[in-house]
C-alpha cells in the first residue's frame, strides 16, 4: 500500500479564492479541504461560487486551479445604486417578497463588478432594511405606499433627492 506524503494545504476555509469559470475569473470561497483525492495526490478543495439574489453554486477543484482572491471590491457609489434600482433591481427586491417573511436586502457587487443584492447580510455592502410590505404593482410603486418604498431606497445610502429620482424613473401606480 503506497502513501501520498500531502504537503501543507494552500487555503483553507473561508478563504476567498479566485478561479476561472467559463470565460471569466471569479471568486469565491473555500468551504472544504477534501484533501489529496485528486489524480496524483492532488489537493481538492470544494469552493462556494455565490450566485446572489440566487442560490450559490459548488465545486469542486483542484489548488492548481486556484488562486489567492484580490483585493475586496470597490464600495458602491450613489450613482451606481441608484442606476441598480431604477434599472429592475428594486422590482427585483419587491417581488421577492412572495411569504409571510419579511425579508432584509442588502446591495453588493456580483462576480462581474455589477451591483446586485443578495439576502444574506455577510455578503452585503451596503442596505439591511426590510423590504416594504405591497410596495408595487404593475412594474410601478404603488403611490400609497411611496414613503415606505423612499424609506427603503434611503437605507441604501442615497439621498431623499436620490431615492425620489428613483421613483420617477420607475413611476407609480394609484
Amino acid at each position: 500500500m503506497s502513501t501520498i506524503a500531502s504537503a501543507k494545504p494552500k487555503f483553507h476555509v473561508n478563504d476567498k479564492v479566485a478561479f476561472t469559470f467559463g470565460m471569466r475569473r471569479v471568486k469565491g470561497f473555500v468551504v472544504e479541504d477534501r484533501g489529496p483525492l485528486g489524480v496524483g495526490g492532488r489537493r481538492i478543495y470544494r469552493v462556494r461560487l455565490d450566485m446572489d439574489p440566487f442560490d450559490s453554486m459548488y465545486f469542486e477543484l483542484p489548488e492548481d486551479d486556484l488562486v489567492e482572491a484580490p483585493e475586496p471590491e470597490p464600495p458602491l457609489t450613489n450613482e451606481e445604486i441608484a442606476e441598480y434600482l431604477a434599472r429592475g433591481g428594486l422590482l427585483l427586491m419587491l417581488r421577492s417578497q412572495q411569504c409571510d417573511q419579511t425579508p432584509r436586502v442588502w446591495l453588493k457587487r456580483n462576480n462581474l463588478g455589477n451591483v446586485t443584492h443578495t439576502f444574506v447580510e455577510e455578503r452585503g455592502l451596503a442596505g439591511g432594511a426590510a423590504l416594504p410590505q405591497a410596495a408595487f404593482a404593475d412594474k410601478k410603486v404603488i403611490a400609497g405606499k411611496r414613503a415606505e418604498a423612499k424609506r427603503f431606497i434611503m437605507s441604501f445610502g442615497l439621498s431623499e433627492d436620490e431615492a425620489n429620482a428613483v421613483i420617477d424613473e420607475i413611476g407609480t401606480k394609484p
